[in-house]
């Protein structure tokens, strides 16, 4: 059995305890083909399947073996391979064959249970309607249960994190005068990809002066300019994300000063990722460190979103580093911590790194250093 299988059965037996505790008999987890990478897909969590319909469920019963359901009907080969379930059925119809599934198991007289419908088709919406009213949600059950990253899941993020540093070296290598910024972005997911990278969320974009990032356009660079990228891709559906600034040509002083505040920003929050302190905490240290600075008024919308959150298809938790979280730190949660930020002596700058809680404290897992890199005009002369 490989690592992924063996992640994946320790998974099912999770919820099942879950389930036991709930006084639950089978838990009907969906999940939709519209993935986001900062939004939970319980039914790719238990299954192991990027399911490319519009609707998918997992079946858990306390008592026999799981049951994945995915559509398109002509999907069952490339399910059946990826999936660490014995049982998988492709179907056109997803409503008709979950009422089917359960009058033929006898469950739909069980003590059901719900988790992640919310995104699922009209159909199936009403097909819960009828074989499943008033069945417990357990979505937030199942996102405590897995809040604690497994050891396969830590293996794609940190996988992923050293693909996203080949993509932002490879941004370096090519980045000039001239180049558009949605040709930048082509040729660091082609490295990304090339690296393994199975998905990307990537936003690049330049200015002398940035308000903001943003998804890449057809404007080219220029000398002076501030480019900024938020580089996160996936390894099996795990997403991790590092943030990264660099001027063509020299920085000036106060593009320095400016991502040096960020820097020493980052590295406060870094120290206060430990276990037993809230979100809110965390967020706040990074928040105080800024205002004391004298940029209060930056610390909120629309010159910040958050300090950072968390990534990938499975249970996302925390899912914003910010005073809105009610998340509690421990070991084996990881997330993007980024004191991503406008100032308006130079403008907006990015910088973060994927962070892991261990039981000492938050470890940064890129390799470098986070610096205001510089494309020096040697490099394209």
């Amino acid at each position: 059995m490989t690592d992924r299988e063996s992640a994946g059965r320790a998974r099912i037996e999770t919820i099942q305890g879950v389930m036991r505790e709930h006084d639950v008999e089978v838990l009907l987890a969906f999940g939709s083909g519209r993935h986001h990478f900062i939004g939970t897909n319980a039914c790719w969590w238990l299954s192991g399947v990027r399911h490319i319909g519009r609707d998918a469920l997992v079946a858990i019963p306390l008592v026999g073996e799981p049951h994945l359901l995915v559509t398109p009907s002509w999907d069952a080969g490339r399910a059946t391979r990826q999936s660490w379930l014995e049982t998988v059925t492709a179907t056109d119809d997803l409503a008709a064959e979950l009422a089917r599934m359960l009058r033929a198991h006898g469950w739909e007289t069980r003590a059901l249970a719900i988790a992640g419908a919310d995104d699922s088709s009209e159909a199936v919406h009403a097909a819960l309607a009828e074989v499943a009213a008033g069945a417990l949600d357990l979505m937030p059950a199942l996102l405590s249960a897995g809040a604690r990253q497994d050891a396969y899941a830590l293996e794609c993020v940190r996988r992923a994190v050293e693909i996203a540093e080949a993509g932002y070296a490879r941004l370096l290598e090519i980045a000039r005068p001239g180049v558009a910024e949605y040709e930048l972005a082509a040729e660091v997911d082609a490295e990304m990809r090339a690296q393994g990278a199975d998905d990307n969320f990537l936003l690049i974009s330049a200015s002398q002066h940035n308000r903001a990032v943003h998804a890449p356009t057809d404007r080219q660079l220029c000398h002076g300019d501030v480019i900024l990228a938020e580089i996160s891709p996936s390894v099996d559906g795990q997403f991790a994300q590092i943030c990264r600034s660099a001027v063509i040509g020299q920085a000036d002083q106060r593009q320095r000063d400016c991502f040096a505040l960020l820097g020493e920003a980052f590295e406060i929050g870094l120290a206060g990722c430990r276990p037993g302190v809230t979100v809110p905490e965390l967020a706040g240290a990074i928040n105080t460190f800024v205002s004391e600075q004298g940029y209060g008024q930056y610390t909120k919308p629309p010159y910040m979103r958050s300090r950072g959150h968390s990534m990938g298809l499975g249970p996302l938790v925390p899912a914003d580093i910010s005073d809105r979280s009610d998340v509690t730190l421990a070991p084996g949660m990881t997330f993007v911590l980024h004191p991503n930020q406008y100032l308006p002596e130079a403008g907006y700058f990015l910088c973060g790194d994927q962070v892991l809680i261990t039981n000492d404290g938050g470890q940064a897992l890129s390799t470098p250093e986070l610096a205001l890199d510089t494309i020096e005009e040697v490099a394209f002369a």
